[in-house]
């Protein structure tokens, strides 16, 4: 049985060993044919749901749907629910930006490589995600403490003896 978005599916009618690989290179293979997929985001969201444990769905790797369900189960306020494809490319572009980076000799390098392995045409788009993430995040770790708070996150003071 399968649900409306499944009969537009890219990979419909195609091996499934195709997007069950048994080496990390043959993930970028059905990545490849997710990029083009009219449906991936239904898709992805779909195994997200079912917490798919192998395999890739919409484009997204296991290791890159856990990351995103452990990164949404941060998040409990209402207007996280409901999720657009955007929304996932940019989460898998944080995701992706923090594995490549220490691979790249530049950070502009970084983004590029992960505008070319999403499909994206533009690095500046995902240098603009990262930036924002980091902002976001950055918020969230102020957020954390409160004034007066004296752990050391949180403790602007000078020791004594700097003075």
């Amino acid at each position: 049985m399968t649900t409306d978005w499944q009969d537009d599916a890219a990979c419909r009618g195609m091996n499934p060993d195709l997007f069950f690989p048994h080496q990390g290179a043959g993930y970028i293979e059905a990545q490849k044919i997710c990029a083009t997929c009219p449906v991936r985001f239904y898709c992805a969201e779909a195994a997200i749901q079912a917490r798919e444990e192998f395999g890739v769905w919409g484009g997204l790797t296991e290791a890159e749907r856990r990351r995103v369900i452990k990164h949404r189960a941060g998040f409990e306020d209402q207007r996280y629910k409901r999720r657009t494809y955007d929304d996932l490319t940019r989460e898998r572009a944080v995701i992706l930006f923090g594995e490549i980076r220490e691979k790249c000799r530049t950070e502009w390098s970084a983004y590029k490589a992960v505008a070319k392995r999403l499909g994206v045409s533009d690095a500046a788009s995902v240098a603009g995600w990262v930036r924002k993430a980091r902002e976001a995040e950055t918020a969230d770790l102020s957020l954390d403490h409160t004034p007066g708070d004296s752990s050391p996150a949180n403790n602007t003071r000078e020791p004594a003896a700097a003075r």
